[in-house]
């Protein structure tokens, strides 16, 4: 997979735990309103484990909230949301899958990611951006040439 630096929405950011929803480092801007990116070929957020969670008491949820807004600091709408538990396989695995996405044909200016840690979650690490392609092992029923 290749990585463009201009469409990374975080690149090992830490996260912590029990605070309230924490900003990806980075917001998108497409420029334009409703640039039709997700029409034709999808484009893709793929969010992944850089450094495993791990949890130190009871049972946490680590969860993801995908945005879109038109102004870049208000009404930011969800365009989706992804939930985990301490016994994900994801988040206890480097380079676990956290949130693969494919992006709607419309989307707003601006995007982002929010994301809330439970308080028993030990800290770990995220990548994200936007990309070309959605991993091979997500595509269920399609084989590579």
């Amino acid at each position: 997979m290749i990585v463009d630096e201009n469409t990374e929405l975080c690149d090992a950011q830490s996260m912590v735990q029990g605070t309230a929803a924490i900003n990806s480092e980075d917001t998108l801007d497409l420029q334009v309103a409703d640039p039709q990116y997700g029409a034709g070929t999808p484009l893709w957020l793929i969010v992944q484990t850089h450094t495993a969670f791990t949890c130190t008491t009871g049972a946490t949820t680590f969860v993801v909230d995908f945005k879109h807004s038109d102004s870049g600091s208000a009404a930011w709408v969800d365009i989706a949301t992804k939930t985990h538990n301490t016994a994900s396989v994801p988040l206890a695995t480097q380079g676990g899958y956290i949130m693969v996405q494919p992006l709607p044909a419309a989307v707003r200016r601006y995007l982002k990611l929010e994301f809330t840690a439970g308080a028993s979650l030990d800290l770990g690490k995220v990548n994200a951006g936007i990309y070309l392609a959605a991993p091979n092992t997500l595509i269920h029923g399609l084989k590579s040439i």
